[in-house]
């Protein structure tokens, strides 16, 4: 299948060709390098924005600085919830964050050192019991008693 996108050189929807090339992302105020997906038209060569590749480029980017700093990814946030069978909400009051955060972490946002650590922690069946028991007050009874079994 062709792909096009419009050229603001060209004036009009032309061929692309999609490139692999080092390019650095601002994250968390450092300059992060990547190897970007980088569109360009065929036709005279002219760079073209790419809003779906450029989205995945920084996701990248944001992979890339997680693995710099040893920071679980998005999918390890996930693994380590889903081990307990908890929704995102409930593992978030277990841990003492807000009511999205986990979701936010999950979909590809940068935690902090400090919640990154928690979140290794409570991957650890007895840590997990005591932060459980510690925020026994933020869950339902029943929510309480599910878990703990």
């Amino acid at each position: 299948m062709v792909q096009k996108l419009y050229c603001q050189r060209c004036g009009e929807e032309r061929e692309i060709e999609i490139k692999d090339e080092k390019e650095s992302y601002p994250v968390r105020k450092e300059q992060t390098e990547i190897l970007a997906k980088v569109t360009y038209c065929k036709f005279c060569g002219e760079q073209i924005w790419n809003e779906r590749l450029d989205a995945n480029n920084l996701q990248e980017a944001y992979r890339q600085y997680r693995s710099n700093h040893g920071l679980l990814q998005p999918e390890d946030i996930k693994r380590i919830r889903e081990m307990y069978g908890l929704s995102q909400t409930t593992f978030g009051k277990i841990l003492g964050f807000g009511e999205k955060t986990i979701t936010r972490y999950e979909n590809g946002s940068i935690q902090d050192m400090a919640q990154n650590n928690l979140i290794k922690l409570a991957s650890y069946p007895v840590v997990f019991g005591l932060l459980v028991k510690q925020n026994k007050a933020c869950l339902a009874d029943n929510e309480f008693e599910r878990i703990m079994s």
